[in-house]
């Protein structure tokens, strides 16, 4: 793992340093939704959790994430394509909306946000900054890791690192 410095970017109170690390391999189940995950995101993973749950399937030691495939600045928030996903163990046979993925070894960008989700967008922001200070390029799609929930969420924000070949 590697903490990038920054010379120009002031930091904000809630985020970590900015790092890149290589993120395991996962294994997931995963439903796709659109438009504000703040409306249906949670509604989803209960989903997840429930149609695993009618299998015997248990979640593997972990947090459960979103995978954002679209800039909701860019596109506009109705507009967004995710995946709420949970990690388990093993590899299971899924049907219909419900989808089994391993998700790849990846060089990712990482940072954490200590605070509620209206904050994310700031985060963002920072993680992009001090990228490109450093001369990485980083590229969608947008991993948020669901540390903790609550009152104070604490999310881990992810971009994929362009390998230079």
């Amino acid at each position: 793992m590697e903490t990038l410095k920054l010379q120009r970017v002031k930091k904000p109170e809630f985020v970590s340093e900015v790092v890149v690390k290589k993120r395991p391999e996962m294994r997931i189940i995963s439903l796709s939704g659109e438009g504000d995950p703040m409306k249906t995101f949670d509604k989803r993973l209960a989903q997840v959790f429930s149609w695993m749950e009618s299998r015997g399937i248990l979640s593997a030691k972990g947090s459960t994430l979103g995978i954002y495939y679209k800039n909701r600045a860019k596109v506009g928030v109705e507009n967004v394509k995710w995946d709420a996903c949970v990690p388990i163990e093993e590899v299971v046979d899924t049907e219909g909306e419900v989808r089994f993925q391993i998700l790849p070894e990846k060089k990712v960008a990482s940072v954490v946000l200590n605070g509620g989700y209206n904050l994310i967008g700031s985060a963002l922001k920072y993680l992009e900054q001090v990228a490109e200070e450093n001369g990485i390029q980083t590229n969608w799609p947008l991993t948020e890791i669901y540390l903790e929930e609550g009152e104070r969420p604490v999310t881990e924000l992810q971009y994929f690192v362009k390998e230079k070949k």
